[in-house]
């Protein structure tokens, strides 16, 4: 699972690319739902040139 990481935060995220995106969508989910779920619509979307991300997990690290 790719991260963007910093010395504060981790930031967990799932990325459904393509080559050469005409547009980008981000999507956020509840805490009780997973990245997953986006799977289909992600397909769907990256077919028509869309570049998808869905936030996975925020983590703070402790100071």
């Amino acid at each position: 699972m790719p991260f963007f990481d910093s010395s504060d935060a981790r930031l967990y995220y799932r990325a459904w690319e393509v080559d050469e995106p005409v547009a980008a969508f981000l999507f956020l989910h509840g805490g009780g739902e997973h990245s997953g779920q986006f799977s289909r619509l992600a397909s769907r979307l990256n077919a028509a040139g869309v570049a998808i991300n869905a936030v996975r997990d925020f983590v703070l690290k402790a100071v």
